[in-house]
C-alpha cells in the first residue's frame, strides 16, 4: 500500500513540474515573439545604417550619442526635457 501511495505522490510531483516548466516555456517563447520597434529611423552613412531619434525645434541643437554599452533608450527620459528649449538629436 505504501508502495501505491509513493508512487501516487512522484506522479503527481512530475505532471506538476511539467506543467510549471510547460508554463515557463510558454511565457518566454511569447515574450520573445514581440518585436519592438524603436523610436526614430535608420540612416545610410556610406554603407552603415546609423539610428536617430530628432525632435524639437529651435537652436542650438543638441546632439545625444550614446557611449560603450549604452542603448538609445537610455536617453528617453532627459529628450523631453532638452526639447523644449533646443532641438534634440538623439543617435
Amino acid at each position: 500500500m505504501r508502495l501505491n501511495v509513493c508512487l501516487c505522490e512522484w506522479t503527481f510531483r512530475s505532471i506538476a513540474r511539467a506543467v510549471v516548466i510547460a508554463a515557463f516555456l510558454g511565457i518566454v517563447s511569447s515574450a520573445a515573439a514581440i518585436d519592438p520597434q524603436p523610436v526614430g529611423k535608420l540612416i545610410d552613412i556610406g554603407g552603415r545604417k546609423l539610428h536617430i531619434h530628432c525632435t524639437g525645434s529651435g537652436s542650438p541643437s543638441v546632439i545625444v550619442e550614446n557611449g560603450g554599452a549604452a542603448f538609445s533608450f537610455d536617453w528617453e527620459l532627459a529628450q523631453p526635457e532638452i526639447t523644449p528649449v533646443h532641438a534634440n538629436l538623439h543617435l
